[in-house]
């Protein structure tokens, strides 16, 4: 119960102590040789350490726990690759551009990423995100398994080894797929006439194809898909000529949306039916023919909705003037992003004199606030007192949020009733950080 009245609050960014107890490398091809030397994988701490508040959320819960920390020293080289917005943290900027270089180098997406390399520097897994110390291990677990089973795979006859390898590949597919496709590379070298391998490869390579290609640059993709679809294994075919379906789908509402006459909602419909259907799989068609038949039957009906959404629309939409001022609103609140109440009063006071359509925005924001600030409230709480804050807290999130008046009421009735006994809300927080 408690757990879903404060759904929306999310981790603190505090900042936590440097690492410290355990020796951290910062050179990876040191720590690579290292690892060889003693038999070791190793495991690299992609962070942000002055910037991104999971980086430091998961160092400060997990990565420095003195009984994690132990034991990832004991099975791992330990390395930390930072890419802080302080240069002098990492020891200048020639060093942030390389460790920068290095996140780029190993496809690192997000912060924090914790990856397990082989002494090769083969990714075998890790996690992406924050996660806590019991999710943490079992990852770390898995990593290094899969380290041990690849070393164990170098040893055996081509055919055993390749078997060894998949097991490997498979877990890896999800987080981690570009270390998926280096790996399965080297298993379908292994096993040429393995089909699935082979169009999980060729599908791989043709999403390569299209990272350059601005996502909006319609045109380019549509006649990149073709040339795609035209060589392409039928299996990955299909997953093509859905791409190619979504995109043109998206064009075409896009032109509906804009309709300003009944022909214009007719000529949408029947590039929908004509263009769009026949790319799908064979046996959704009839569905996606029904679907669009029904829900553009009536198209003055449909040509009267759109208008009223984009007279809806163009109300709620930002002059350049207020364009500006909501952006100086921004960056001062940026200026306070460590001092949660004083970004709240620079919102507080915007919004008391704010145009409604800014005031849609800074409320969006001051929520955002109360929910990080919320969840800093409950992982810190340590009286009676600490927990009626956060109650107060959470109707006032409610309070924003909720804009139907009998809804209001039932959530707030709720609030009363999960915090009807701050010891035990007090006593449940502190299970958790536990």
């Amino acid at each position: 119960m408690l757990k879903n009245a404060l759904t929306l609050m999310l981790a603190p960014a505090v900042v936590a102590p440097v690492y410290a107890a355990v020796d951290w490398m910062t050179d990876l091809d040191a720590a690579k040789a290292k690892a060889a030397a003693e038999n070791k994988a190793v495991l690299v701490s992609f962070t942000g350490s002055d910037w991104c508040s999971w980086c430091i959320q998961l160092k400060k819960d997990v990565l420095t726990q003195p009984d994690f920390e132990s034991y990832l020293a004991e099975n791992f080289i330990l390395v930390v690759i930072d890419v802080p917005d302080d240069a002098s943290l990492v020891g200048g900027q020639e060093q942030l551009q390389k460790n920068q270089q290095l996140s780029a180098q190993y496809g690192v997406e997000g912060y924090p990423t914790v990856m397990v390399l082989t002494p090769d520097g083969q990714i075998v897994g890790g996690l992406t995100g924050y996660a806590d110390k019991d999710s943490a291990r079992e990852s770390v677990n898995v990593a290094l398994l899969n380290a041990r089973t690849l070393q164990e795979a170098a040893t055996l006859p081509p055919a055993e080894k390749s078997a060894r390898m998949l097991e490997v590949y498979g877990g890896l597919k999800q987080d981690f797929p570009e270390a998926a496709v280096t790996l399965g590379a080297e298993i379908f070298k292994l096993q040429p006439d393995n089909e699935q391998l082979k169009a999980e490869l060729e599908l791989a390579a043709i999403k390569a194809k299209f990272a350059d290609i601005p996502e909006d640059d319609y045109e380019t993709i549509l006649t990149k898909l073709d040339e795609e679809i035209a060589t392409a294994m039928p299996v990955n075919q299909d997953l093509l000529k859905r791409s190619k379906a979504a995109i043109v789908e998206l064009l075409i509402v896009n032109e509906l949306y804009a309709s300003e006459t009944v022909e214009d909602v007719l000529a949408a419909r029947k590039r929908l039916l004509e263009e769009v259907v026949p790319l799908m799989p064979q046996e959704r068609q009839a569905e996606m023919k029904s679907e669009i038949e029904t829900e553009l039957a009536d198209p003055q009906k449909v040509l009267d909705a759109l208008k009223t959404q984009r007279e809806e629309e163009s109300a709620n939409t930002l002059s350049e003037t207020e364009m500006e001022q909501l952006q100086a609103v921004m960056e001062r609140v940026e200026a306070h992003e460590n001092d949660p109440e004083a970004a709240l009063r620079i919102l507080d006071e915007a919004l008391a004199t704010a145009a409604p359509v800014m005031q849609t925005h800074l409320t969006s924001w001051k929520v955002s606030i109360l929910q990080e600030l919320g969840q800093r409230m409950a992982d810190t709480a340590e009286t009676v007192e600490d927990v009626q804050q956060i109650r107060e807290l959470a109707i006032q999130l409610i309070q924003l949020t909720v804009p139907d008046e009998e809804e209001r009421a039932a959530a707030l009735k709720e609030i009363e009733e999960q915090f009807a006994d701050p010891e035990a809300v007090l006593e449940q927080f502190k299970q958790q950080r536990h």
